[in-house]
């Protein structure tokens, strides 16, 4: 975090009248009183964004390089476009507060004040404090072709029950897919459980043109099997009757080569090795076992390098669906919840759209391709590990499926059953075609846990059954550099140097 101070001296611009109380209040406290926002902390924003709670009021501070004049222009601009959206608390005020760093070098950092608000969570959320939520987000669309992002924690309630959106950020509106998320999300944690789903149905009906493709999306998104009920309470709502979500089989006869890649984790370098290994292999399919990002100081060269082949599928890992939803299952570290929040901020708009369609699973013939395990009704939280591995293996067996490749572990290992004896496969080599049922995990590319720094991955030959574990060396100081360049905590570079 920045080493700073305010400096009182200094004027501090406001668009709506004097701010020498506002500038007073505020320089009588210390930088570290100020709290550095994120997710997984109970104010969510980017990572240098600063919040304060003082009296009745609660404080944004946005750490930006802006002289005197940027800084006035810049909140007038902010203010100006918020009043004209009416969907923020009407009395929030925009400044721009004078700090000096520690060579005493002046600079402005835009801030806000608004009431302190009761933030909306899915435990207490309302019918009433949804349709107030779904009538802002249709508001900003149709006004101004802004969406808001559409995460509980940025919506707000006041002492009259109005809600108000409390986030300082809008995107361009493209298409319903955040609101997609959002329902998704609110399925998920039981919250639609309880709520009038005729009502929401008919609401969605009236404000949504392309509703027969919202409907199939959300039909089509994974779940868990005790929220598959009420999505299909909330699908016969508007109009579908829903079946329970199973992966879509093809088939692979012609292509038998398969590159097996996960968890890359915004690596780029370590990526470009895997990519250049596999080409030079004559390997014609790839496949990517999902956290694409997260961790690492490349998660959007990461993306588009993957968008640019046509050779590989990319599945859902839970890093990525943290990073676009906010969906936080289980439990988190605070280095991953610091790497969601720098992650999400550094992603395009495409590319966050691009994460957010990957699927949660995929399978082929008598194969099946998840990020965690196959017995997780996620598909990307629950590890394949030695407490777990016979559970996955019976319930493969159950479903009639062969093979499951799978991520998430960090580590290369095959666990496999053959004729009632489960058991770890350690050779780095083999023939899958012995084992009745087989969990294989490629390792990972962008951050192994074995011990070692370097490269992993795995190649398996579908028609002859052979597989085989790699790992390559690759440029790990230019990946650490950046993480210097970029201020990340120096424990995640430290774990990756040691392989850990």
């Amino acid at each position: 975090m920045t080493r700073w101070r305010i400096d009182p001296d200094a004027p501090c611009p406001a668009p709506d009248g004097p701010a020498e109380d506002l500038l007073r209040l505020l320089a009588a406290t210390r930088p570290d009183d100020w709290q550095q926002a994120g997710h997984g902390r109970a104010r969510a924003g980017r990572p240098t964004t600063r919040v304060l709670e003082i009296g009745e009021h609660f404080y944004k501070l946005h750490e930006a390089a802006l002289n005197h004049e940027a800084a006035l222009m810049a909140i007038r601009s902010q203010q100006a476009q918020e009043r004209r959206l009416g969907v923020h608390p009407p009395d929030k005020r925009w400044f721009a507060l004078p700090v000096r760093d520690t060579r005493g070098r002046s600079t402005w950092w835009p801030g806000n004040r608004t009431p302190i608000l009761d933030i909306l969570d899915g435990n207490r959320l309302g019918m009433a404090d949804l349709e107030q939520i779904l009538a802002l987000y249709f508001h900003s669309v149709r006004k101004a072709g802004l969406a808001l992002d559409l995460g509980l924690s940025n919506f707000g309630r006041d002492a009259a029950g109005r809600i108000h959106y409390v986030d300082d950020d809008l995107y361009p509106w493209r298409d319903h897919h955040p609101l997609h998320d959002f329902l998704t999300h609110l399925l998920r944690l039981g919250t639609l459980d309880r709520l009038d789903l005729r009502a929401l149905g008919r609401r969605l009906q009236e404000a949504i043109d392309d509703l027969p493709e919202f409907v199939s999306a959300l039909a089509a998104c994974h779940l868990p099997a005790e929220r598959q009920p009420v999505r299909a309470r909330l699908l016969a709502a508007l109009g579908k009757e829903a079946s329970p979500a199973a992966p879509v089989r093809h088939s692979t006869r012609r292509q038998q080569r398969l590159g097996l890649l996960a968890d890359i984790h915004g690596n780029l370098p370590a990526l470009e090795a895997a990519l250049a290994f596999l080409d030079e292999a004559g390997v014609s399919r790839i496949l990517v076992l999902g956290d694409v990002v997260g961790y690492g100081p490349h998660p959007e060269e990461c993306v588009r390098l993957l968008q640019s082949r046509t050779d590989l599928l990319t599945i859902r890992g839970n890093h990525d669906n943290a990073v676009v939803t906010g969906e936080i299952s289980g439990g988190t570290t605070s280095l991953a919840n610091w790497s969601w929040s720098w992650t999400r901020e550094r992603l395009s708009d495409a590319s966050r759209a691009w994460l957010a369609a990957l699927p949660c699973s995929h399978a082929e013939d008598d194969w099946l391709a998840v990020h965690g395990a196959p017995m997780d009704a996620s598909y990307f939280n629950a590890y394949v590990y030695r407490m777990s591995f016979e559970d996955n293996l019976d319930n493969l067996q159950q479903r009639g499926i062969r093979l499951c490749f799978h991520g998430h572990t960090h580590l290369q290992q095959l666990y496999g059953r053959r004729r009632g004896r489960d058991a770890l496969w350690p050779e780095p080599a083999g023939k899958l075609a012995s084992l009745d049922h087989a969990l294989l995990s490629p390792g990972s590319v962008g951050q192994p846990r074995c011990g070692e720094p370097g490269v992993e991955l795995a190649i398996v030959d579908l028609a002859s059954g052979e597989y085989r574990f790699h790992r390559l060396a690759y440029d790990l100081e230019r990946t650490v550099a950046d993480m210097r360049r970029h201020e990340f905590p120096a424990a995640l570079a430290e774990r990756l140097q040691r392989g850990q």
